[in-house]
């Protein structure tokens, strides 16, 4: 069961980051065309046409895809390090980065290292990886399938996080230590839950992409808040957080200064937190 259990968890690990390498190799430019082209569709809604009158980049798909488009090299570099992070998981939970580091004398037999994670845990990280070499997929026009699909994606690697933690409370998981790849993989997974609803909103109720993605901000910075306390000292989750958020702030400022500022604000609430976590 666990020589199955590690095959199947490689199995999805290439998966996910195969198809992201595939999809980011086979895509072209993220951002085109221009938002205000829905403003004769608002009538008397005067409060959101200062928002519409500004001429601002719009992304197929929403702002999300950039995190599976990286345009500029602090995605690009943030989803590497996710890619890394699941090979890091994988490694670590098959034994052989133990192996590697504990010498040829005091090499411990691989198949025990499964008994140091919480139990669910490795099943609840390969939902999510699936659902993450999936979601790139799905077509643009897809609002509901794509935010369904983010949504198992977000279940699966936050499950996988937040049973490690319940299980390093607890008397038994003294000799567990917070992983950090989980942390990363789960807040990329936050970031791209939340801006799929934001394309919802978007896609749905007919909202500027810029409304869309303000929700999905403020929504994606009080959800990132409220983890990060309860999970108290790893902070590599929300440190994931605030490298996604920069980059959106960095991917936008040329085209969507109110984007861009709405960013920079998500950034500091977050940071916040951060801090009263580490303090």
């Amino acid at each position: 069961m666990r020589r199955l259990a590690i095959t199947l968890l490689a199995l999805c690990t290439g998966l996910f980051v195969g198809s992201g390498l595939i999809f980011t190799r086979i895509s072209g430019p993220a951002s085109s065309g221009i938002a205000g082209t829905r403003l004769d569709g608002l009538g008397a809604a005067q409060p959101y046409r200062e928002l519409l009158t500004e001429r601002v980049t719009t992304i197929p798909g929403g702002v999300g895809m950039l995190f599976v488009d990286p345009q500029g090299p602090v995605l690009i570099l943030l989803l590497t390090c996710v890619w890394l992070a699941a090979f890091g998981y994988l490694l670590r939970v098959s034994g052989l980065l133990n192996r590697l580091l504990d010498g040829r004398k005091n090499r411990r037999r691989w198949s025990h290292v499964l008994d140091r994670i919480a139990i669910g845990e490795s099943p609840a990280l390969m939902t999510g990886l699936i659902a993450g070499a999936i979601w790139p997929w799905v077509p643009p026009d897809k609002a509901i399938l794509r935010f369904v699909v983010a949504a198992f994606l977000f279940a699966g690697m936050m499950g996988a996080a937040g049973l490690r933690l319940r299980r390093l409370r607890q008397p038994r998981g003294r000799d567990l230590s917070a992983s950090t790849s989980l942390g990363m993989m789960a807040g990329w997974a936050t970031l791209v839950l939340c801006m799929s609803f934001g394309a919802l909103l978007d896609a749905e109720l007919g909202m500027s992409q810029t409304m869309s993605t303000l929700i999905a901000l403020l929504i994606c910075a009080v959800l990132t808040v409220w983890f990060q306390l309860q999970i108290g000292a790893p902070f590599a989750y929300s440190l994931t957080v605030n490298w996604g958020l920069l980059g959106i702030a960095i991917a936008m400022m040329s085209g969507n200064v109110t984007i861009a500022t709405a960013t920079a604000i998500a950034m500091t609430v977050v940071g916040v937190a951060l801090v009263r976590v580490t303090t």
